[in-house]
């Protein structure tokens, strides 16, 4: 009898313990999972690109001709208008020719005047006069070709725009050709970029593109003005080029931004987050929850969805599929969701 009670007391001591030890072993059999929930969105197709900011107008001015600075009428940073005097040459002789001409050229007019007069009376023969109208063209020429030469000792600004770093000092002598600052017209912006062939169809003159610059707090919209007439044969590459507004002027000339073009029209498509996704030898595969069940379901993948990967065949809407804890899920095994608030946790 004391055997047995001893015995009954060893067997109930150990069916305790395995209770004990098999309570957290059937906890951990069922693995626990974050889901989301498949809902159709509406996406837009589009087309990036990288382009290069052009200035709307903009030329490096040079002298025309040799001679020392006698004047320089600009800063740096200036904000010029069109036909602003901008530098001065040393210019007393081509002055004093052109002063000389224009007397010359009234000279000219009033000795043919007084020759027609003297032609009418009969005092002078008809050639005198002509010879007298000769003189006249000819001084009109003259006072042209000095006053070109005059001319081209005043640099002007052929477009307004805005005064880059002056490349000459006050006394410099320059000679025809040399360079002295540059102007640049940068509001509106041009930006010149390339697209594949295949999207000729989606470039039109006055489309919209979106461009994010690095200069700019927020994208900025520009309309598309032109497009190469070819196709680059070596890279299959079209060259297009849109206009941006630079009202801020925080856009300058050879500066690199990204453009974003819509192409197609936006269409409703199914996408999922990455973790979904497990591949295997036949391809890319989720699981999809059902009463708690887990069941593997094949997929088409399609592009990247910002940050989401676009699912083409495989998934319908409502299908409820596991996002993490996919390493601890197999075919038919249980599974127990966790709330929103504890995914966190996982």
């Amino acid at each position: 009898m004391i055997i047995f009670i001893i015995l009954l007391v060893t067997l109930s001591s150990l069916w305790v313990k395995f209770k004990q030890v098999q309570k957290p072993i059937s906890s951990k059999s069922t693995p626990t999972v974050s889901t989301f929930t498949v809902r159709p969105e509406t996406y837009q197709p589009t087309l990036d690109a990288i382009g290069t900011f052009q200035a709307n107008q903009g030329t490096i001015l040079k002298a025309q001709t040799d001679g020392q600075i006698q004047k320089i009428h600009f800063s740096a940073g200036d904000h010029v208008q069109a036909g602003d005097i901008l530098l001065t040459l040393n210019n007393v002789q081509q002055k004093a020719a052109l002063d000389a001409a224009i007397a010359q050229q009234k000279l000219n007019i009033a000795m043919y005047t007084r020759d027609q007069e003297l032609e009418k009376l009969g005092a002078i023969s008809l050639a005198a006069v002509d010879q007298a109208k000769a003189a006249v063209d000819g001084g009109d020429a003259a006072v042209k070709e000095a006053g070109s030469a005059y001319d081209l000792t005043m640099i002007s600004a052929p477009f307004s725009g805005r005064i880059g770093i002056s490349k000459v000092h006050l006394g410099d002598y320059l000679q025809a050709g040399d360079a002295i600052v540059s102007l640049q017209n940068i509001d509106p912006m041009l930006i010149d970029f390339y697209v594949p062939q295949q999207y000729f169809s989606s470039i039109q003159v006055g489309k919209t593109v979106v461009v994010h610059a690095n200069t700019t707090q927020t994208p900025v919209q520009g309309k598309i003005i032109n497009y190469e007439t070819v196709v680059n044969e070596t890279t299959g590459m079209l060259q297009v080029r849109a206009s941006v507004p630079n009202v801020r002027q925080q856009l300058l000339p050879g500066g690199y931004a990204t453009l974003q073009i819509n192409i197609n029209e936006a269409e409703p498509i199914i996408s999922i987050p990455q973790t979904a996704i497990m591949y295997d030898a036949q391809g890319a595969y989720v699981y999809i929850i059902q009463k708690n069940i887990a069941h593997a379901q094949r997929v088409t993948l399609g592009q990247q969805v910002h940050q989401n990967i676009q699912v083409m065949t495989g998934l319908n809407e409502n299908d409820v599929i596991v996002t993490a804890g996919t390493n601890k899920v197999h075919e038919n095994s249980r599974v127990e969701i966790i709330p929103e608030k504890s995914k966190a946790e996982l």
